[in-house]
């Protein structure tokens, strides 16, 4: 059994409980960080860092997190749109991957909460099954092509979303370590996980970022693990 560490503002845990139970469910086994070191983050194949709202790591546990990923760590980022880029420190670390963070929310033309997102690329292994993602409010990223450094968009806003065609999801390579970002982490929280295809989307970032081939039958265990969240 693979392993994977979450890490989240402690208060915000409990939005992520069915992500856990998903990810169990599946067969990873899951560590709640408990502090910023190398013995903690290498628990796992996967640091998955979500709902760290208006929380900011220090500049040596920047350094560590980006120690443990140029390593050969994998880490799905799911950005919290309030405090993202100016109050947390997650921007901080994708930069280091040429990964920007803009002031921009995407928005739907009815200006409502939820944003439905169906421009995605079908040619990346994350995304192959994926056919709509729903989040609330996700922000632009902008991206600094690097020489050498391999880097695919996922996710992109719609033409008639505001902004259009906007970038909220990337994948690549930093060292021997892997980045994923989508730039809403309410794609995992309680309520929006049974949403579209945010739960395969989510694993299949893991399987990815774990250097991990899904074995048969994941999609049946990922629509049984969303039928027992949704009875309990």
């Amino acid at each position: 059994m693979s392993s994977v560490v979450l890490e989240a503002t402690s208060e915000y845990l409990d939005d992520l409980k069915n992500f856990k139970f998903l990810l169990e469910y599946v067969g990873f086994r899951v560590h709640i960080l408990e502090r910023i070191a190398l013995d903690e983050l290498t628990k796992g194949k996967v640091l998955i860092i979500a709902a760290k709202k208006y929380e900011m790591y220090t500049m040596d546990e920047i350094s560590l997190i980006l120690r443990a990923i140029h390593g050969g760590l994998g880490a799905l980022i799911l950005l919290d749109p309030e405090s993202s880029p100016s109050f947390d420190s997650t921007s901080e670390i994708l930069n280091e991957a040429g990964i920007f963070v803009s002031e921009y929310n995407v928005r739907e033309p009815t200006e409502t909460v939820l944003v439905h997102l169906t421009n995605i690329n079908k040619n990346h292994r994350i995304t192959s099954g994926v056919d709509e993602l729903i989040a609330e409010s996700p922000k632009a990223l902008m991206l600094l092509r690097r020489g050498g450094k391999k880097l695919s968009i996922l996710v992109r806003s719609s033409k008639n979303h505001n902004p259009p065609e906007a970038i909220v999801s990337c994948a690549t390579h930093l060292g021997n370590g892997r980045i994923v970002v989508f730039s809403s982490w309410s794609i995992a929280n309680n309520e929006l996980l049974n949403y579209g295809q945010n739960a395969l989307f989510l694993i299949s970032s893991i399987y990815w970022l774990a250097g991990l081939m899904p074995g048969h039958g994941l999609l049946d265990r990922i629509n049984e693990a969303l039928r027992r969240v949704s009875k309990s």
